[in-house]
């Protein structure tokens, strides 16, 4: 797999990001409610910091993401507190590369906005959850413009109110229109 643009600033993640004390973590695991028995997706986990969590409170989980160096650093985590967890080195958008059904929910904190094909990743993820399946996420307000070697927002060429979505390497890419077909009404989690 190619070297994914998080590959660079594993470290700064592991130094700056290990609690999950922060208002917008408590936040999504108090949405998330109990998970103890429950087979847990992380998506965009890094280096595991909720995954490691989510097992702490009697999750199963795996945990996904594109970095290779985050991934590494989560599995080198796993060998000194064994938790159970299994670490997939994969892009979330790639088809079947989760499976039919295995996970009961899944959750994502703050890495949506860095999916470069968030419909291909989203139809992946309902895939991978029973019918009324929950999946519970946060993202960063786009207000943000971030710092050196943390993409913002928007490109630095851009502004908060262009109205486009942006990759991070600050190429536009058209914005979508209708309904993505992992939301069908059948599949909907805010169904549930």
């Amino acid at each position: 797999m190619a070297p994914a643009r998080y590959d660079a600033v594993a470290d700064f993640y592991v130094s700056g990001f290990d609690s999950v004390g922060d208002p917008g973590t408590r936040a999504l695991l108090g949405l998330l409610g109990p998970v103890a028995g429950l087979r847990v997706l992380d998506v965009a986990c890094g280096h595991g910091r909720v995954t490691r969590e989510l097992a702490r409170r009697g999750a199963q989980v795996t945990g996904i993401d594109i970095s290779g160096n985050l991934i590494g650093k989560a599995r080198k985590t796993e060998q000194d507190e064994r938790l159970g967890i299994r670490y997939l080195h994969a892009d979330i958008a790639a088809p079947g590369v989760l499976g039919q059904g295995g996970f009961d929910a899944a959750v994502c904190n703050f890495g949506l906005s860095d999916i470069d094909d968030l419909d291909a990743a989203i139809t992946e993820i309902s895939s991978a959850l029973p019918y009324r399946g929950h999946f519970t996420w946060s993202i960063l307000h786009p207000c943000f413009t971030g710092g050196k070697d943390i993409s913002g927002s928007w490109p630095a060429g851009g502004s908060y109110y262009d109205e486009r979505h942006w990759t991070a390497q600050g190429r536009p890419r058209p914005v979508l229109t209708g309904a993505s077909r992992a939301w069908a009404p059948s599949r909907c989690p805010s169904q549930v």
